[in-house]
């Protein structure tokens, strides 16, 4: 059964250097989504690592079959959500408000618990990485055990 293992980061470099271990342990790029809120940084991830280029589009298609409409709390301004991997065809673009939980409801609709999914939705709009990866349950185990060597940030 698939399971989607969640995790968030402060540094590019840890998520880039995160990737590039999964992608060594078999996990195939379109299974690995990272959503942030700077294009620019999400370039340079596609760069390290090969995942496609972060799109910026209409946030119409799906994330693991059940993200939608992304939004984020940003500083009180209204902006948009970056993407890359398969998260990038219903993440970028989304609208960025200073309300909602756009981004924690599809989270809590795939399974993530909800106290943890609003604080993901907080954390992304303050300029932390969500990387999410789609995984076999025997393997996420070994993903989240990757996500904490590379610094996954605990959920207060």
């Amino acid at each position: 059964m698939p399971k989607l293992v969640a995790g968030l980061f402060a540094a590019r470099q840890d998520v880039s250097l995160l990737i590039a271990d999964l992608q060594e342990k078999g996990i195939q790029n379109e299974h690995i989504s990272v959503i942030a809120k700077d294009y620019n940084e999400l370039e340079r991830i596609s760069a390290d690592t090969g995942l496609k280029v972060p799109d910026s589009g209409t946030a119409d298609k799906s994330i693991f079959g059940v993200l939608r409409g992304v939004s984020e709390v940003l500083e009180g301004a209204r902006g948009e959500v970056k993407a890359l991997g398969p998260a990038a065809k219903k993440a970028a673009g989304a609208e960025l408000w200073e309300t909602g939980d756009h981004l924690a409801v599809p989270l809590i609709g795939a399974g993530v618990p909800e106290e943890d999914a609003r604080h993901y939705h907080d954390e992304v709009a303050k300029g932390r990485f969500l990387v999410l990866v789609q995984c076999g349950s025997e393997s996420a185990g070994e993903v989240n055990e990757q996500m904490n060597k590379y610094h996954s940030l605990p959920i207060d």
